[in-house]
């Protein structure tokens, strides 16, 4: 009964299987749910709790029918024939559509058969960003899948419980004077502006997130984020009219921001509640409270607020005891859900801790060690674990977020790796490389140099399909162009022959590739590097020399460049005086 489920078979006595495509922690996951879960590991799953309605229905008879529900089944002659969301409804009668069939806008999605193995529901689950998959047995309707469920029961968790005490009053302390001393006089103006036409409209507004949690830190920040109480949409399109200022909005996320003359850009949104339909995945949002809105976010360092609503302007709002966390240096989580919920804040709490040298509060920390453990990552959508990643290698304190990606088993667990010392000398390295080429040939390399030197221990075909995994497609085009270069410098000791490698390789790598040299072959690079940007002789020097403008001057140039790269001249006098006797001579 076990290996059938993963794909295997046998008899009473003996049975065997063969899983490829998970590593030994995974498999050892699904063993343990399947030993210790009930005799139909896949059935459980299956729910019928959706409204089902025939193909030829209209969108405005569906549209009272999905009423609730996100989503509606499609059957046409009794079979099925797609899931139209409630989104699409709603758009499609927007824009007039309200006659059209039910089927012309039903998408088929992934489908799964009532019959298939736990091992084969995971990888269709792990292997697609969407949060239902439809049962169909010979084209018939059996129910839906969520993913939800599927992660929620292998993470071991099904009760959601706050992670904070929450206060019997909510804390309330006047900011004003610290908003006076961080926010430059025209920003303050500014959100004193906003706050005021907020007032105006019978909203209320605040500023909220990473920006208050700096103000209450002294860190420099003008990234910042208004939460309306009302409509941030309305709020953008009339403030930004009537001053008349560039603005974009986004209705359907109830977001959108303000560009002002001077560059600074506003971010609005709407206060919103989400729902994660399935973990990793985009939430679906609606209007809420402050207090929902705050309530939603990933750690409670993130969820202060500062109101700038003219009548209450300054006033920081703390539901969360988030201005304890800060004083104890806390990174905690608001409920015990909130990393199956989202995976990614696996990324996000260790990125944190690690930029602001906070620690994990302790149940937050077991809980993260749980999500870490049952592969909880496997299901977040790779484009948003490679966006974290990117956000991580941009980060000052770089190294110290890897190493706790590493003590953590995050890094293990994306790509199969640990840190060890020399992986640790190479990280070291590169980021002083990043600062020694800057300055040298004034580049601003992508930070994506780091997935080369995390991936350094790999062959190449194993490293590049980690790379497309985790969406690093320009690291993968040019690794190979990156292994050669390297391969060719290493064991070149003629200077030109590594000064020519150099100019065929996409410099943009150049910090990672060192970073794997020694420090002779590095002091080479420098040097060739160093002589590319002041040459010896150059065309004036010829001129100088009364040698006239012709072809044969880039053959007089190269030939003193080769020579110079390789150390034949000790100064420009022996460089002329050799032009002298082997060019003038021969002129």
């Amino acid at each position: 009964k076990i290996m059938s489920q993963l794909d295997g078979g046998g008899h009473p006595f003996a049975a065997s299987t063969t899983v490829v495509g998970f590593d030994y922690g995974e498999i050892k996951n699904f063993l343990t749910y399947l030993i210790t879960g009930k005799d139909k590991p896949v059935s459980q799953f299956i729910k019928n709790d959706l409204p089902v309605v025939e193909s030829d229905l209209s969108l405005n008879q569906v549209k009272s029918i999905i009423n609730r529900f996100k989503y509606v089944v499609v059957l046409q002659s009794g079979k099925y024939a797609g899931i139209l969301t409630d989104k699409t409804v709603n758009n499609a009668i927007k824009h007039g559509l309200k006659d059209e069939k039910a089927i012309t806008f039903a998408q088929e999605l992934i489908t799964v058969s009532p019959s298939i193995t736990f091992l084969q529901l995971l990888k269709v689950v792990s292997n697609y960003d969407i949060g239902i998959f439809p049962v169909v047995e010979k084209g018939f309707y059996k129910g839906v899948i969520y993913k939800k469920n599927i992660v929620e029961t292998l993470a071991g968790l099904n009760e959601d419980k706050p992670l904070f005490n929450l206060p019997s009053k909510v804390k309330m302390i006047n900011y004003s004077e610290r908003l006076k001393r961080f926010f430059p006089k025209d920003v303050l103006d500014l959100l004193k502006e906003i706050g005021k036409f907020s007032e105006k409209l019978g909203y209320r507004s605040f500023i909220i997130g990473g920006v208050v949690r700096d103000i209450v830190l002294g860190k420099q920040n003008l990234d910042i984020d208004i939460i309306v109480e009302g409509s941030a949409v309305d709020l953008i399109r009339k403030y930004a009219k009537e001053n008349n200022l560039t603005y974009h909005v986004y209705p359907e996320f109830m977001t959108g921001n303000i560009v002002f003359p001077s560059g600074l850009k506003l971010d609005f949104a709407t206060a919103r509640k989400e729902e994660y339909d399935s973990p990793g995945s985009y939430p679906k949002v609606e209007k809420a409270t402050l207090f929902e809105d705050l309530y939603r976010r990933d750690f409670t360092i993130n969820t202060l607020a500062i109101e700038i609503t003219y009548s209450n302007f300054g006033k920081l709002i703390d539901y969360f005891n988030g201005l304890v966390d800060i004083k104890e240096k806390r990174i905690r989580i608001l409920h015990t859900l909130s990393f199956v919920e989202d995976p990614i804040r696996i990324l996000r709490a260790l990125r944190f801790a690690g930029r602001l040298g906070f620690k994990l509060e302790n149940k937050t920390e077991n809980l993260l060690k749980h999500a870490v453990e049952k592969d909880l990552l496997n299901f977040a959508p790779t484009g948003r674990i490679n966006l974290e990643l990117n956000l991580t290698f941009k980060e000052e304190k770089v190294l110290d977020i890897l190493k706790l990606m590493d003590k953590y088993k995050v890094l293990y667990k994306l790509f199969g790796i640990t840190l060890d010392r020399e992986k640790e000398k190479i990280l070291v390295k590169l980021q002083d490389n990043f600062l020694i080429f800057k300055e040298l040939l004034n580049i601003n390399f992508p930070s994506s140099n780091y997935i080369y030197a995390l991936l350094s221990n790999y062959p190449e075909e194993i490293a590049y399909n980690l790379l497309k995994k985790y969406h690093f497609d320009k690291e993968a085009k040019y690794l190979n162009e990156f292994l050669s270069a390297f391969k060719t410098i290493e064991e070149s000791q003629d200077r030109y022959t590594i000064y020519k490698t150099l100019k065929s390789f996409n410099k943009e790598f150049l910090p990672a590739l060192t970073s794997f040299l020694d420090s002779e072959k590095f002091k080479v690079i420098i040097d060739l590097l160093k002589k590319e940007k002041n040459p010896l002789i150059k065309g004036e020097d010829l001129i100088k020399l009364g040698l006239k403008p012709s072809p044969e001057f880039k053959t007089i140039l190269e030939d003193i460049f080769v020579k110079y790269l390789n150390d034949y001249f000790e100064s420009k006098e022996m460089a002329l005086s050799y032009i002298k006797k082997k060019y003038l001579k021969e002129v």
